[in-house]
Parts: structure tokens; sequence; C-alpha cells
């Protein structure tokens, strides 16, 4: 991601454009709850028709105001649907090489540390990784994938525009909370580490 898309995403993230992150934020938000409720199939169709209206609906619009009313000018710029005609929808394939090559180093990385937790190489991250298990299946048991999905986009839209106004609090918050957690983290590590289980 470069320097032009991080901007735009935080922008995005920040609602300085009301609109823009309304519409991006509102049609997957009802979809997520939408898909909770209704098979996959039948959200898809009808998300699909309601697309498909607007465009049909910005067209009559458009023929409306340009040549009956005459209230704007024959024009391409005068077609709510302009704006989009410029997006790119296609992947090049060095775009799609460079994801590939990417996706497969992580997966690698992911793969030998997934090996030395099971196998017990590293103690410490056996018993994080043994706590994080815990915490999810408690999770799991109050929500389903779904919901923490759509909870979890509710929050990229509005968590980033709440750390913005109270940055002052919530960064002394974090200090605190970082120094119990490198408390905690001392403790389990004299304890790990008194322990006849030698980490590599």
């Amino acid at each position: 991601m470069d320097m032009s898309e991080s901007c735009a995403m935080s922008s995005l993230l920040l609602w300085e454009s009301p609109v823009l992150t309304a519409a991006t934020f509102v049609p997957v938000l009802l979809f997520l709850i939408t898909v909770q409720f209704y098979s996959l199939i039948s959200v898809c169709a009808y998300f699909t028709l309601c697309v498909l209206g607007l465009v049909l609906a910005s067209k009559v619009y458009w023929y409306v105001m340009v040549f009956l009313l005459k209230k704007l000018e024959h024009v391409p710029e005068s077609d709510p649907t302009y704006m989009f005609e410029n997006i790119e929808f296609t992947i090049s394939r060095d775009q799609a090489m460079s994801v590939a090559g990417l996706m497969v180093d992580n997966v690698n990385i992911l793969a030998a540390e997934i090996k030395s937790v099971i196998l017990c190489q590293k103690l410490t991250r056996f018993i994080y990784i043994g706590v994080a298990a815990y915490i999810l299946s408690c999770i799991g048991a109050f929500f389903n994938l779904l919901t923490l999905v759509t909870l979890a986009w509710i929050g990229a839209f509005s968590l980033p525009k709440l750390y913005e106004l109270n940055k002052e609090t919530i960064d002394g918050l974090v200090l605190k909370l970082q120094s119990k957690i490198g408390d905690i983290k001392g403790k389990v590590g004299g304890i790990v580490n008194k322990s006849p289980v030698k980490e590599e």
C-alpha cells in the first residue's frame, strides 16, 4: 500500500468526507446484517437488484434533467455515475503476482510459527496461544463469526474518529495498560524461566 492509498484510507475511516465514508460504510454494514437473517444467495441477489435500480434511477434522473427539463448541461460530468467510469476494476498480472508472492511468504512464516508453537519449542508462545485460544472460545460462545465481522466493521469506522477526538485521554490509558502488560509479562517470564522445560 503506497502513501496515497494510506492517506485515502485514513481520510475514509476518519469521516473527512462523510458522504464517501457513508457510501462505503452503510452498504457493507447492511450486507453483514442481512446475511445474518437471510441466505447469502438471496442477499447477493437483492443487493445486485438494488445497485441496478440505483443506476437506472440515476440514468433516468440524468435524462430528465438534461433532455426534458434542460436544467443540466449535456456533458458527461452531469451524469451521477460519471465518477465511476474511471475506476479500474481489472487486476494486472504484476499486481496478482506480487500479492501471491506476499501471501506465500506470510503463509510460510505463519506455518513455521504454528509448528514451533504446537511442538512446544517456545514455551512462552505456547502459553500465550493457549490463553488466547481459551479467550476466543469464550468469545465464540457468545458471538458467531458474522457478528464479530459486523462489530469489527463498525469499529473500523467509529474507533479512529473516537481516538482522534479523545487522543490525550486514550494515550494515557494505553500507556498505563502497556505498563501493566509489561509487569504481567515479566511475572509470567519469571515463572516460565524457573520451569524445567527450557525455551529454545
